[in-house]
């Protein structure tokens, strides 16, 4: 704005010595006219601004350089905790059943018998899971529950029913009251017995045995009539009637014993009855002998 106001004022002083100079040529008519020569302007001169208003030479900004982009973050990925596997269950190795019936009890001597000498055990060593038995004495009463065998070998790995179970030689023990029991074990790891009580040894003065009156007729085995299943719920106890029959006119004993004691208890209550019990749900199979004191005994129909 400075440098064209400067423009124009000399400019406007050209041109006023112009007229200036025309104004004169008239008074001096007589006077040879000069040539006048074409005004030159002379322009101003350039400005340089200096000191504090001179321009500073910008910097150049430097160039703006792309960022490389910063690599893609990979989000971690936790696998869920891996569930452990579950341990093996433990079966139990299945017991080995064989046709052995359930018959473990001991027929001769029976309860409060008295006894010397060599005396031979009668009675059954027989079960389905049956392994050995072997023939114990205790004394009587026994609460410390302790038994002795008195076989050699002390165990027996056959199966035994209504015959010898084996001898007991009684002049190696001291006269005086015994209990003796049959002994069986079982592949399941289990064991059953079956006890007499009240057992007199006297070797020292025996008692005079009565005199058995031989007879020419062949002893008759006694017989039992069938008898009806039953079925038990837990806690009943329920009263069996038993009919049994000697031809010979013999005295008949009854023997008892069940093939799964935990579910139903069986024993005899009475000269011709039996009692059940039931323990808990299952099935058993009650076996009832009768005997009429004249071997051999007479296995009785089961009660399923």
């Amino acid at each position: 704005m400075t440098r064209k106001r400067l423009t124009l004022i000399l400019l406007g002083v050209a041109v006023l010595a112009v007229i200036l100079a025309g104004c004169g040529g008239n008074d001096r008519k007589s006077e040879q006219n000069p040539t006048l020569g074409a005004a030159t302007i002379t322009p101003p001169p350039t400005r340089t601004p200096s000191g504090a208003n001179a321009l500073e030479t910008p910097t150049t900004l430097p160039t703006w350089t792309a960022i490389a982009a910063l690599p893609t973050s990979t989000p971690l990925v936790v696998p869920p905790p891996a569930i452990p596997s579950p341990l093996p269950t433990w079966t139990p190795a299945a017991s080995t059943a064989t046709p052995y019936p359930y018959d473990v009890r001991i027929a001769y001597p029976v309860s409060g018998s008295q006894i010397a000498g060599y005396v031979t055990i009668v009675g059954s060593a027989s079960h389905p899971r049956f392994v050995q038995y072997a023939l114990e004495w205790g004394p009587d009463p026994n609460p410390s529950n302790l038994w002795y065998p008195f076989l050699t070998p002390p165990q027996r790995t056959n199966t035994v029913l209504n015959s010898g179970l084996g001898a007991w030689n009684t002049t190696l023990m001291p006269d005086g009251v015994y209990q003796i029991r049959v002994h069986a074990w079982l592949n399941d790891g289990t064991d059953v017995d079956y006890r007499v009580t009240g057992i007199r040894i006297s070797n020292t003065t025996p008692t005079a045995m009565p005199t058995l009156t031989p007879t020419a007729r062949p002893n008759q085995l006694p017989t039992i009539n069938p008898i009806p299943s039953q079925q038990l719920t837990t806690g009943q106890t329920v009263a069996v009637p038993v009919t049994a029959n000697d031809a010979d006119g013999d005295t008949v004993n009854l023997f008892v014993s069940s093939s799964s004691p935990a579910v139903a208890a069986a024993q005899v209550t009475g000269t011709r009855e039996i009692t059940l019990s039931g323990l808990t749900a299952g099935q058993a199979t009650v076996i009832v002998t009768a005997n009429d004191c004249v071997l051999p005994i007479l296995p009785a129909p089961r009660l399923w």
